[in-house]
């Protein structure tokens, strides 16, 4: 089983580019595929150019644009650990120091803050205000042995009051204000992200320019880390848009780029030591500088194309030892990434690993949102944030042991009895495995579910939680069952042509459970289902069953359907049947019950048969049942059935004045004849001599009285 080193010798990236010198160079393992341990998404939000840190398995994110506040993720697992106290706008990367992370805010369109929460959890230690800066983009900080050196970022084009600031993290002028080192003042209407060598602050800025209205000259300045005096200036030329990248110290030499050109500079004169053009659009990200090499990327350009270049560069000489041209719809605003031979940089939707001796490319991965922050590496993974604040990790997969044993309760909330068959189980890499006991997997970490369950042959509804295992752990998750509910109906009817009666009987169930006390809704239709015709409501005993009588006309093709609309407990359940009606001789009726569409009912009184059609969906039982009356059959022994001219097997129910036929099949066409085998010898029914004798007597009456 794997897991990640948490130990103090980690290498953790506690600020913008990994240090206060911003070498964007970590001692971390790194991977070499492009295996995501997790993917989560907290904040909805908008990230702009903020990269995470990671400090002690914790990754510290700002929330961006729409969601005000930083976010505390598990590093190993991904799991929402704590957010912010406050709600505030920052696109800068934070910094960490001890148990406190610093950030600044913008309160456009003028001054701002710089927020110290308290890693644990959370919780606002202390924030300051700062008049000066705060517009728009803000840089990001570093801490340097309990010192806070931050920039009070852009001022807007034509106000020049950018700032430079030394703030103690744990030294408080009183309860909620940091003590104030020194503040220098720029003269800038914007600024990088500072870095510190050698007790030494190196940042770049851009001022104002009153003749042209419009941005003016750039520097890259080195500053007494200790009060703030300025050691020497650099004087940037050929800046068209203001100095965006961050300064880069290394081996006493210090890296920017402006404009498709990389400098570096001594660090302790400022004097140029070498500049090489890499490309023809400005460069917006810091060098990452590993081995003896630099990185970095440029911008695209459109109108003409100018596609994102990426290059690796001699950190002594200048000298370009490859360089990698991306597609034309991607750029390379981020800062890129070095650990374990390889460079990561992030361009619009894809995280590159390229080969940091050749450039190849190791891997890549097509991120879901746009990331301009660029990607952190501790702990043997790589951690990227896009503009729709979705988190990736990149690193070595963690597996644990999980024992799954579902509980399953039926719509009442009692224990399902019998069990499903089997159900399915849902891994965290969206692959799916069968079980019908409890099981034992050896899974990697993420969100476990139960994805289906069957039981009596169906799939059936169901509601249940998921859960993260990060561990190892048991499951019992307590899985309720939406059985169907379950919904039968039948006729039986007369055989006699005056007072015909059709009585409709069914059942209303779920799991052999009756459902008592509601009412099932009785309908037919004359016009094929078009259009239906209540006929009425029907009350369920205890036992879940109901019926009702109708008194249709005796002859047509009718459709029956029972409804139940369903409650709480138990869903919706509707059942429809066919039944046809057809007389004889206006003192009998045959009657068929069917689940298939019935056609053509006839009987033909010269050969004593019964036909029809019944049909129905390829691949589906039919069943129909016949009524006729005995005394149009009084030998049942002699009456046979014929399916597509092939005799065919039956059951017949004895009835009082009538039998029952049932036979079933598979759904088509076919061609159904009942053949009574003898002559049907009409008489009259024992209603009609009832009131023929009732008639009868009637007409006596009169004739007596009237001889009296």
């Amino acid at each position: 089983m794997m897991r990640v080193s948490q130990s103090s010798e980690t290498d953790w990236w506690t600020m913008f580019q990994h240090d206060v010198a911003h070498t964007g160079c970590s001692s971390s393992t790194a991977p070499d595929v492009a295996e995501t341990r997790f993917i989560v998404n907290y904040t909805l939000g908008h990230q702009s150019y903020a990269s995470p840190i990671v400090i002690a398995d914790r990754l510290i994110i700002p929330g961006g644009y729409s969601n005000f506040s930083i976010y505390c993720i598990n590093a190993t697992i991904g799991r929402l650990l704590w957010t912010a106290s406050e709600s505030f706008f920052s696109d800068a990367t934070p910094a960490t120091y001890a148990n406190r992370i610093v950030i600044p805010s913008s309160s456009a369109p003028a001054g701002g803050y710089l927020y110290c929460f308290d890693s644990d959890n959370g919780t606002l230690v202390w924030k300051f205000y700062f008049t000066e800066g705060g517009y728009g983009n803000m840089p990001s900080p570093i801490i340097q042995d309990g010192v806070v050196f931050f920039s009070s970022g852009t001022t807007g084009v034509s106000q020049q009051r950018g700032n430079m600031f030394a703030l103690s993290l744990f030294d408080m002028e009183n309860v909620t204000t940091p003590k104030v080192i020194w503040k220098k003042s720029l003269n800038s209407i914007g600024t990088t992200s500072p870095a510190y060598s050698n007790g030494k602050i190196l940042l770049g800025y851009t001022t104002y320019s009153e003749s042209t209205s419009s941005v003016g000259d750039s520097y890259i300045v080195s500053l007494n880390a200790t009060d703030g005096s300025l050691v020497w200036s650099y004087l940037v030329e050929n800046v068209y848009y203001g100095l965006h990248s961050s300064p880069t110290v290394v081996d006493g030499k210090v890296f920017f780029g402006s404009y498709g050109t990389v400098y570096c500079l001594n660090e302790s004169s400022g004097e140029l030591l070498w500049n090489t053009v890499v490309g023809t659009t400005d460069i917006y990200a810091s060098s990452a500088v590993a081995d003896g090499k630099l990185f970095v990327g440029t911008l695209e350009r459109k109108s003409p194309d100018v596609p994102a270049v990426f290059a690796c560069l001699n950190a002594s000489t200048g000298d370009l030892i490859w360089n990698n041209t991306l597609g034309y719809d991607e750029t390379l605003p981020s800062s890129p990434a070095v650990a374990d031979g390889k460079v990561f940089v992030s361009s619009t939707r894809r995280l590159y690993a390229f080969n940091a001796t050749n450039g190849d490319t190791v891997w890549s991965f097509q991120t879901i949102g746009v990331s301009s922050a660029g990607p952190a590496v501790a702990s043997g993974s790589v951690f990227l944030v896009d503009n729709k604040g979705y988190v990736y990790c990149f690193g070595p997969m963690l597996y644990f042991e999980i024992t799954i044993d579902p509980i399953f309760y039926d719509n009442r909330g009692e224990v399902l009895n019998p069990s499903p068959e089997y159900w399915r189980i849902r891994f965290p890499n969206g692959t799916e495995t069968i079980a019908n006991a409890s099981e034992t997997y050896f899974g990697q970490m993420g969100y476990y579910s139960i994805a289906g369950v069957f039981w009596k042959g169906a799939s059936v509804e169901w509601e249940t939680t998921s859960t993260f295992l990060d561990s190892n752990m048991t499951w019992n998750p307590l899985v309720y069952c939406i059985l169907p509910t379950e919904l039968t109906i039948s006729t039986i009817c007369t055989t006699y042509f005056l007072g015909f009666q059709v009585r409709m009987e069914g059942n209303l169930t779920c799991n052999a459970v009756g459902i008592a006390g509601v009412q099932v809704l009785l309908l037919y239709s004359v016009t094929g289902g078009t259009s239906w015709n209540d006929i009425m409501l029907a009350s369920t005993a205890t036992n879940g069953h109901f019926s009702a009588d109708w008194l249709p006309p005796a002859t047509g093709n009718y459709i029956v359907r029972a409804v139940w609309t369903g409650n709480l407990t138990y869903p919706s359940a509707a059942r429809t049947l066919h039944l046809s009606v057809t007389p004889y001789e206006n003192q009998y009726v045959f009657t068929v019950e069917s689940n298939s569409t019935i056609s053509d009912l006839t009987f033909d009184s010269n050969s004593h048969r019964l036909s029809f059609v019944a049909y129905g969906e390829n691949g589906t039982t039919g069943y129909t049942k016949v009524t006729i009356a005995k005394n149009l059959a009084p030998d049942i022994t002699k009456l046979k059935v014929h399916l597509d001219k092939t005799e065919y097997e039956y059951t017949v129910m004895n009835m009082t004045d009538s039998w029952v036929l049932f036979f079933s099949y598979n759904h088509s066409i076919h061609q159904v004849e009942v053949d009574l085998g003898q002559t049907p010898i009409p008489e009259f029914p024992s209603v009609l001599i009832v009131a023929l004798f009732m008639i009868g007597t009637i007409l006596a009456v009169i004739a007596y009285k009237k001889k009296h």
